[in-house]
């Protein structure tokens, strides 16, 4: 029973995919539609045979943030972040040509801990 008790501790405690990665991103005025089309038409080009983590979209409706959007990539393990990506100079120019030309505030991207049940 207590090998089992030791072997549950472990497996809750132990490394995978824990990480969330968090932007938050505020469109300029009047540049919500063309924001949300060019992040569409980025995850569409860019990363539909990504199978590591998820991206969600979340926009903030009230509070100081309203009019915001939080980008998401869940489920980073650590592993994940010692993977060298190689560079795809379309990707790599296809945000600040796209998408960064239709915000007006982008905060640091953080990543911080997070259970997964």
């Amino acid at each position: 029973m207590l090998l089992l008790l030791v072997a549950v501790a472990g497996q809750l405690y132990a490394q995978n995919k824990t990480l969330v990665a968090v932007s938050a991103v505020k469109p300029k005025a009047g540049q919500t539609a063309p924001f949300e089309d060019s992040w569409k038409a980025h995850l569409n080009k860019y990363h539909t045979k990504d199978t590591t983590n998820r991206r969600y979209v979340y926009e903030v409706e009230s509070g100081v943030r309203s009019g915001s959007y939080y980008l998401v990539d869940a489920n980073i393990s650590y592993a994940d972040l010692d993977v060298e990506r190689t560079s795809d100079k379309a990707h790599d120019l296809d945000l600040p040509v796209q998408l960064l030309a239709n915000l007006i505030l982008t905060m640091v991207l953080t990543i911080s801990g997070m259970w997964i049940l």
